[in-house]
C-alpha cells in the first residue's frame, strides 16, 4: 500500500525539505516551483507587492513501510517552524499503470 505525501512550503525552505527527502530515502517525486496561494492562518504567497513570496509543492508516492523516518522529519522541521511555512498531508493512493 502507498500513500501520497503532498507538502507545500514556503520557498526559503526548499533546502531543508530537499535534505529531509533525501536523507529519507525518497527515491521518487515531483516537484513544483512558484506555487501560489493562501492557507488558513497564514498570509496569502501571491508573489507581488501585495503578498511577495511564493511556495513549491512536492508530491511523492511512498510505501507505508517507508513512510516514518520522512514524516517524522518533516514534523520535526515544522516544530521548528513554529507552524509557519510548512503542511504536508497524506492519502492513500492507488497504483493503476
Amino acid at each position: 500500500m502507498m500513500d501520497i505525501i503532498f507538502i507545500i512550503y514556503d520557498a526559503d525552505f526548499d533546502d531543508d525539505i530537499m535534505n529531509i527527502i533525501n536523507f529519507s530515502g525518497i527515491k521518487g517525486f515531483t516537484k513544483w516551483d512558484r506555487v501560489l496561494g493562501r492557507g488558513r492562518g497564514v498570509e496569502a504567497k501571491m508573489d507581488d507587492a501585495v503578498w511577495p513570496g511564493f511556495n513549491s509543492t512536492i508530491v511523492a508516492a511512498v510505501n507505508k513501510e517507508d513512510q516514518g523516518p520522512f514524516l517524522e522529519n518533516l514534523k520535526k522541521l515544522s516544530k521548528e517552524l513554529k507552524g509557519k511555512g510548512l503542511k504536508a498531508f497524506t492519502f492513500p493512493v492507488e497504483e493503476i499503470i
